[in-house]
């Protein structure tokens, strides 16, 4: 399929994105985001159009939540082999879980698995099951763990499953696991003070949060997190100055921030009142 620029015009983001801007995405398209210019170039020469059409349509879809951008660059995109096809489902499918369609987006990571089953796809299908479909994510990284014992994605996705289930000891397994590997790692940091945090340890939570923020900057998660350490360790300026920013900058554009508003509105009328 020939691919002409006016095919791209809307689907492009013309100017580089602001730094902010890609740190609210999730992983791996905050990656993406900040390398968006080469992503965009790269496309353009990807005849027939494939993966870098499809990353910048997905950020675009991110930031939009209109779905329209990442369904017309599905209809460019020929993937001439199963495993291009699944590694282009299943981004898709990411996609479309994140902006709220879940069960379709979960839906195609399941597609690109029987399409072509690699560690990856397994793990980002892991990642998007939780609820009542907790267990089957956790035995997805188990299998990739039984392969790779020393994957570090699956390691800190299984510690993130087992805390969501308040089994705090088997996430500290995982993610001590994972920090033997790589003790620098600042997304294992932050899991790791998910684990303080479930503990009630915030002084040992804000600690690792602050490891993590060094490299993730303003990550809205760990923002709300590092506002709640401050408020329960009785810092309530840094805490207040946290939570503002949060309310100001994300709430209206983060589902986590949506279904999580409600107790940071209340933890700013606790500090107004002091």
């Amino acid at each position: 399929m020939m691919c002409k620029e006016t095919e791209f015009e809307d689907i492009f983001i013309k100017k580089k994105l602001p730094f902010n801007k890609c740190m609210l995405l999730p992983e791996p398209f905050d990656r993406y985001a900040l390398n968006y210019k080469e992503w965009q170039e790269y496309a353009k020469k990807q005849n027939p159009p494939g993966k870098g059409l499809l990353v910048c349509a997905s950020i675009k879809t991110f930031l939009t939540k209109d779905v329209s951008y990442i369904e017309k660059a599905l209809s460019l995109v020929e993937p001439s082999t199963s495993k291009d096809k699944a590694i282009i489902t299943g981004l898709a499918g990411m996609v479309f879980s994140y902006i709220g369609q879940k069960a379709k987006g979960i839906q195609m990571l399941r597609d690109a698995l029987q399409t072509h089953s690699s560690s990856n796809i397994i793990l980002n299908l892991a990642t998007e099951l939780d609820d009542e479909l907790l267990d089957e994510g956790i035995e997805l990284c188990k299998s990739v763990l039984k392969d790779e014992p020393d994957n570090i994605m699956a390691l800190r996705i299984v510690a993130v499953k087992y805390l969501n289930q308040d089994n705090i000891e088997e996430a500290r397994k995982c993610i001590s696991r994972a920090l033997n590997t790589e003790p620098k790692n600042k997304l294992l940091r932050q899991v790791l003070g998910d684990v303080f945090y479930s503990e009630e340890k915030y002084s040992l939570a804000l600690k690792e949060y602050n490891k993590a923020k060094a490299f993730l900057q303003f990550k809205p998660y760990i923002s709300y997190r590092l506002a709640m350490c401050y408020y329960y360790l009785g810092k309530f300026k840094k805490s207040k100055k946290l939570a503002l920013k949060i309310r100001d900058e994300v709430f209206q554009n983060d589902p986590y921030f949506r279904d999580n508003s409600v107790e940071i509105k209340k933890m700013l009328s606790q500090i107004n009142s002091k």
